[in-house]
């Protein structure tokens, strides 16, 4: 292949995932496998065909499927703009949820990164880069979004895949996952702001930290790895039937 992998911060947690069986499969390979070694009723030839699929599978575990999925589409070079109201609020609103940030953070002041910075496996540009900590914004759409986000009894694994990558990134321990609830501009609305100036400043924002885990970025590494030896597998076997007749 011509192109090395590499995985962007905000697609990290698209090639991680559980490999081999599901918790569902891992189950149905039990109970197979316990009916059939117990000497009872015997299996019937679907039963057998689905043991042998399953003891197969566990023998031989293959990458997730949305792994696979988002590697084909970057193996096709398949990338195309997403555009919604949400996304177009939240970089509407960016410049001041950035400032927000900062002062109710106690930094102060934050200016926007714009250093993209890229390793032998991993690359992104993060949204604020303070000398001990990365800060990324969000902006929910409105005050439901927001106090769903206020609830969340762990970080989301998207953002917290992507904020591993970061401190990876630029070498810092700690990764803040800021949410602020600021006003939807018309522009993104359809023609209508919506403000929340009637809501209490301390009541508009929360912030989620985790600490660097070299541990967890070496699982990232790893799966990077695997995924470049299935994508130079997938580059032969693409390869080896295009420009011919392929008898099916």
């Amino acid at each position: 292949m011509d192109k090395l992998f590499k995985i962007r911060a905000s697609a990290g947690n698209k090639i991680l995932g559980r490999t081999g069986l599901t918790e569902i499969q891992e189950k149905k390979l039990n109970e197979l496998s316990e009916r059939k070694s117990s000497g009872g009723k015997p299996l019937t030839f679907n039963m057998e065909m689905e043991l042998v699929d399953l003891l197969n599978k566990k023998a031989n575990p293959g990458l997730p499927a949305t792994c696979t999925t988002y590697l084909k589409q970057w193996y096709a070079g398949d990338t195309e703009d997403i555009y919604s109201k949400e996304m177009d609020k939240g970089n509407m609103v960016e410049p001041d949820l950035l400032d927000i940030a900062a002062d109710k953070l106690g930094f102060g002041f934050a200016e926007k990164n714009t250093v993209r910075m890229e390793t032998e496996y991993f690359t992104g540009t993060a949204d604020i880069v303070l000398p001990n900590c990365i800060i990324d914004v969000k902006a929910p759409w409105n005050n439901k979004t927001f106090q769903d986000s206020a609830m969340l009894t762990e970080i989301d694994k998207d953002y917290e895949i992507q904020g591993r990558i970061y401190m990876h990134l630029y070498n810092k321990p700690e990764f803040i996952l800021f949410y602020g609830l600021v006003d939807t501009p018309e522009e993104a609305n359809y023609g209508t702001e919506v403000s929340f100036a009637h809501i209490p400043e301390n009541e508009r924002w929360i912030a989620y930290k985790i600490k660097r885990d070299v541990t967890i970025e070496q699982e990232i590494i790893a799966r990077v790895i695997e995924c470049r030896k299935w994508l130079a597998d997938y580059d032969v076997k693409v390869k080896s039937r295009l420009g011919k007749v392929i008898e099916i």
